[in-house]
């Protein structure tokens, strides 16, 4: 139940702010070794279990990897190789390695970060430059129902498809939160490396012992790849979230001002994808928990906007373009808010 806003020097001394962050008031158990480029950050209680690490190059701080555990943390080993990992983020402490799996790329000088934190989760949004914006957390969803299956907790990393300035950020080939649009047919092949992980467990058609979806848009059952347990399990299907499910492409468009008061907003829904056995379909599951997708055609990044007695804070899911024109290099008005959430 906390909020932060600060800037930072390096890569390092960012993953440092954050851990100071996370392990004071909000009260996250976190693990930090600087010289091993080494953090992990996990919460736990009565039907949850959030855990999160991440791993750069000291030698060559650029790129994030992003990791999905469950259970306690082994400080002994590292965040790559945790009991019960989801199978995304890349096994190594090379920079030009740890972007060919689920990552995030802050570079060693940006310029602040925002970390919105309550109970089940942390999400948070790193501005590396002047007008670029990227984002990863971890929490849990706010479960629908009876909530009769085990999980709920996911883990989320930011992939651009092709380089920043010669690609548009709304393509398949990207993965942003929860992400319903991210697939395979763009570039590259294996999406599913890079998509944010659920942990799921006890659904129908599920292989024994299953512990994991990807979140992700069209994708073929084979091609989800498995998890990292000691018996690798094959990884379901989930679909929805950000960029995709039903009322994204409606509430998506709607672009709101403050002078009319309008902030349409879509919440980001959970679906498990029955794909095998009978009959084959899609059941809601949840939806993430103070995150809506946005326009922020008329919104600066990092502006803040008052909704009845609630604060949201927008920013553009990479770079807001400077007009109605889909431009390399930027994601037109697709944007995210956060809710701020300080009590």
């Amino acid at each position: 139940m906390s909020y932060i806003n600060e800037t930072c020097s390096s890569l390092a001394d960012f993953v440092s702010k954050l851990n100071t962050f996370l392990s004071g008031t909000p009260g996250w158990t976190t693990h930090h070794n600087a010289g091993a480029g080494e953090f992990a950050a996990r919460k736990s209680g009565s039907g949850y279990d959030v855990g999160f690490a991440a791993q750069w190059s000291t030698a060559a701080p650029n790129n994030l990897g992003i990791y999905h555990f469950l259970g306690a943390y082994n400080n002994g080993v590292a965040p790559y190789q945790q009991a019960d990992d989801s199978g995304n983020g890349a096994q190594s402490t090379t920079d030009s390695v740890l972007d060919d799996m689920r990552f995030v790329a802050i570079g060693n000088t940006p310029v602040q970060y925002w970390c919105f934190e309550d109970d089940h989760y942390f999400h948070v949004v790193v501005q590396v430059d002047a007008t670029r914006f990227v984002h990863f957390g971890a929490g849990q969803i706010l479960k629908y129902g009876s909530a009769d299956f085990t999980g709920g907790e996911y883990v989320y990393g930011h992939r651009q498809e092709g380089t920043f300035a010669a690609d548009t950020a709304i393509k398949g080939g990207t993965s942003i939160l929860l992400d319903g649009l991210c697939r395979d047919g763009d570039a590259p092949n294996s999406m599913e490396e890079y998509a944010a992980t659920l942990h799921i467990e006890g659904m129908d058609s599920q292989v024994a012992s299953g512990k994991f979806g990807v979140v992700m848009g069209a994708q073929n059952a084979a091609n989800l790849g498995n998890d990292r347990q000691a018996v690798p399990k094959a990884r379901v299907h989930i679909v929805g979230g950000f960029r995709g499910g039903p009322g994204v492409p409606c509430f998506g468009q709607m672009a709101g001002t403050l002078a009319s008061g309008l902030m349409p907003g879509y919440p980001l829904v959970l679906y498990y994808r029955r794909t095998s056995g009978s009959p084959l379909g899609i059941r809601p599951l949840g939806v993430m928990k103070d995150v809506r997708g946005v326009s922020i055609k008329n919104f600066a990044a990092g502006q803040e906007v008052t909704v009845g007695a609630d604060t949201w804070t927008f920013f553009p899911s990479f770079r807001k373009s400077p007009d109605d024109n889909t431009v390399n290099g930027y994601s037109a008005y697709q944007g995210i808010a956060y809710k701020k959430v300080t009590t």
